[in-house]
């Protein structure tokens, strides 16, 4: 997704690295605005930089030297230059892509007021290890034959001094606005688009706060282990082993409820008669009533 225009900051960047990225976003198809090329970083001293640029000077043509090649003392047209080396410029696609790339010493205006952006991977900071040499594109273009470093530099200043004023009357009228909007609320109701952006968090609130558990139960309301049932002792109100059948002599006769005076002789009611109607075994007749003997 491409955006209308990105404003770089190359404050504190590698001059290679910004370069690159900055190479493979052109040809893709980016528009892009770096601003601030004066403060540029190479790794490497100021005097290893300085003998390297003297002994690019020496490259011109024989027969005109005019006709190239340019040796550019600007930081913004040495950037340029370090990007053209990188895309293929003397195509049309090349060119079309370095017509899509602007450069400038300082923050100039419309950029100044500009959302500006960095490019992590080529932050020094980042890429360079800690107590290595390196130096400030700008310090190298002055001592080569670029005569406006310290304009450039009284420029920033006078930026940096509006911008700041700037940001804070910004603070200010927002903190005079967000009271304004809390009166008229407090008279008239808060808005409607306001008011339905006040409800959302109400009751993410609440929902948040029935996960951390405010519909649980209190310790004191926790029903014991087991249900509803009350807590007892062991065992419970099971009954005794052997339930509440008596012992011994309340256990019941066999056979049922029926005494046992009741119960039929054995042989129950065969004859007819009942079994105390039975002749005692004593109570037999006397021997002369004996019946006679059959001849």
């Amino acid at each position: 997704m491409f955006e209308k225009v990105i404003v770089v900051d190359c404050s504190n960047h590698m001059l290679g690295r910004v370069a690159s990225t900055l190479a493979k976003e052109l040809m893709n198809g980016q528009k892009v605005v770096c601003v601030r090329t004066e403060e540029l970083n190479m790794s490497g001293s100021i005097f290893r930089h300085k003998i390297l640029f003297a002994r690019f000077l020496t490259h011109r043509g024989n027969t005109k030297p005019s006709r190239g090649p340019n040796h550019y003392r600007a930081p913004s047209r040495i950037l340029w230059r370090t990007i053209r080396g990188m895309i293929p410029h003397k195509g049309e696609r090349g060119k079309a892509a370095l017509d899509r790339l602007k450069v400038f010493e300082g923050c100039p205006h419309p950029f100044d007021k500009m959302k500006k952006q960095v490019i992590p991977q080529a932050l020094r900071v980042l890429r360079l290890k800690p107590g290595r040499k390196f130096c400030r594109l700008g310090d190298l273009s002055t001592q080569v034959g670029w005569q406006h470093d310290a304009l450039v530099k009284t420029l920033e200043a006078k930026r940096k001094t509006r911008a700041a004023a700037f940001y804070i009357a910004k603070k200010q009228l927002g903190v005079i606005t967000k009271k304004a909007k809390e009166t008229v609320s407090k008279k008239i109701g808060p808005a409607p688009g306001e008011q339905k952006a006040q409800e959302k968090p109400v009751a993410a609130e609440a929902t948040a706060a029935g996960k951390k558990g405010g519909d649980k139960k209190p310790a004191g309301d926790k029903a014991a282990k087991g249900g509803d049932k009350p807590a007892a002792a062991k065992g419970g109100d099971k009954p005794a082993k052997g339930g509440d059948k008596p012992k011994g002599g309340d256990k019941p006769a066999k056979g049922g409820d029926k005494p046992a005076g009741d119960k039929p002789a054995k042989g129950g009611d065969k004859a007819g008669k009942p079994a105390g109607d039975k002749a005692p075994k004593g109570d037999k007749g006397p021997k002369g009533d004996k019946a006679p003997k059959k001849p």
